[in-house]
């Protein structure tokens, strides 16, 4: 890994004194077919798709499978599926390439099932939670594992259990230190940047009133961060890798009384909050499907419902008016164990961390570089791509201008390059380029590299 690394200079002849202003929005996706309010949802990775099964239409509990293509909902109809249910936790576990539901249901229900996109099955399990609804579920990328935290059951006094789910069988985890208080309908997120599931607000039956809290959770213990200004539950709450926070629309407040209020704020968490501002934004609602699409780089809110029965059937996507993006070109090396790549693991948007990884590189190679530059066309007065025959590396090219560089170290033929960029509105719509480089003493080259093949980048305003 690399420190973060400044580019100012290479940005210099576009950088004015002005601060940047950020601006996002929400966009109607789409006016029907939304699934019904209190079901569970995720973002199947595999294949691209919104995944919500179960909810509720008023008393009566659903089994309804929906999934969102990008464009529409579809119903989907498997002959085996979970029964009715409303509120199951759901996630989906990457490791194992399958959706994950848990529990849900006025019968505070307590089986285990898994969808891979065309049947679902119910797992066998040693052990599992005690039944119960209105849990959440995270995905912890890097433990490779499901959290699953609290929940409604039958006695009326919540819970504030934590389980992990390893693909074959559910364990408890005990915490060090304090731990957040029994809830249910709260929202569940994990925070790739920090490592860290993070819980946020939710309902408490014994105090008969939302929570406000936020709570971080990295596999051992939890630590408690700054709360929201106002109690909520049954919001949306998404993590944006490419902007590295997590979303947060809407939700219910229930106070003494009770007095129920509907929102339609938008806010977003890296270790604090920051209320938004969209140019435009979804009605006040909650307890609908919700994810981050990572293929259009927005996250979604789906259907919901009001305090007072109202329900929806649309589709909103949010994210920021002037979007980041990457785009790859050119060709990589042909090298014995396969091409070396360089992926992004945000996008560039200004006054960020800017991160990509080398990835695939021959696990005998210790260094490598990332090449930055303002060109794909030419440099010092030559064209672009600059083949590399004649220093001894056929079939490998120069495909960006080699304005500046960053040392790479790598572990197991991989590492990761930082990429400061400043917080100036004029950088924003600004285009560069970067290209990844290997040295390679398992190459039979006489000059021994890898070259990735290049990415197209154009800075964003978050």
């Amino acid at each position: 890994m690399t420190r973060p690394l400044s580019v100012r200079i290479a940005l210099a002849p576009i950088l004015l004194s002005s601060f940047a202003v950020a601006q996002v929005t929400w966009s109607n996706a789409s006016t029907t077919g939304a699934p019904s309010p209190y079901c569970g949802s995720c973002w199947d990775s595999g294949r691209d798709r919104l995944v919500a099964f179960g909810g509720a239409l008023g008393a009566t509990e659903l089994n309804t499978m929906k999934e969102w293509d990008g464009t529409v909902w579809l119903t989907v109809n498997p002959t085996v599926r979970p029964s009715v249910r409303r509120r199951p936790a759901m996630v989906y576990d990457e490791a194992r390439g399958v959706t994950v539901l848990f529990g849900g249901g006025n019968a505070f229900n307590n089986d285990t099932w898994t969808w891979n996109g065309t049947t679902w099955t119910q797992m066998t399990t040693p052990t599992a939670p005690a039944g119960r609804f209105g849990a959440a579920m995270a995905y912890d990328k890097a433990r490779e594992v499901v959290v699953l935290f609290g929940g409604f059951v039958p006695s009326g006094q919540d819970t504030n259990d934590v389980w992990e789910w390893n693909g074959t069988t559910w364990s408890p985890r005990p915490s060090i230190g304090g731990v957040p208080i029994a809830r249910g309908a709260h929202r569940m997120a994990y925070h790739e940047a920090l490592q860290t599931t993070v819980l946020c607000g939710g309902y408490s039956t014994p105090q008969a009133n939302t929570l406000s809290d936020v709570w971080s959770w990295n596999g051992t213990s939890w630590s408690q961060g700054p709360n929201l200004a106002a109690s909520i539950c049954d919001q949306v709450f998404a993590y944006d890798p490419t902007r590295q926070r997590i979303v947060l629309f809407g939700g219910l407040r229930i106070t003494a009384g009770p007095v129920l209020t509907d929102l339609n704020a938008t806010y977003e968490w890296h270790n604090q909050w920051t209320q938004r501002s969209p140019l435009s934004i979804p009605s006040s609602r909650n307890a609908g499907a919700q994810a981050y699409d990572p293929v259009n780089n927005r996250v979604l809110s789906a259907g919901g419902t009001t305090a007072a029965g109202i329900t929806f059937a649309d589709t909103w996507a949010y994210s920021p008016v002037s979007p980041a993006s990457a785009n790859s070109f050119g060709s990589p090396c042909l090298t014995t164990l396969g091409p070396v790549d360089l992926k992004e693991l945000s996008l560039p948007y200004i006054g960020l961390p800017f991160e990509q990884q080398i990835i695939d590189a021959s696990p005998t190679a210790a260094i490598g570089l990332v090449v930055f530059g303002g060109s794909n066309t030419t440099w010092n007065g030559q064209p672009l791509p600059f083949d590399l025959t004649a220093i001894g590396a056929p079939g490998c090219s120069l495909l960006v201008s080699l304005d500046v560089a960053v040392t790479v170290l790598l572990t197991n033929g991989s590492g990761i390059a930082t990429w400061n960029l400043p917080n100036l509105a004029s950088a924003v719509g600004f285009q560069f380029f970067t290209q990844g480089v290997v040295l390679d003493p398992s190459s039979p080259l006489p000059f021994q590299v890898d070259m990735t093949s290049a990415r197209q980048l154009v800075i964003g305003n978050p």
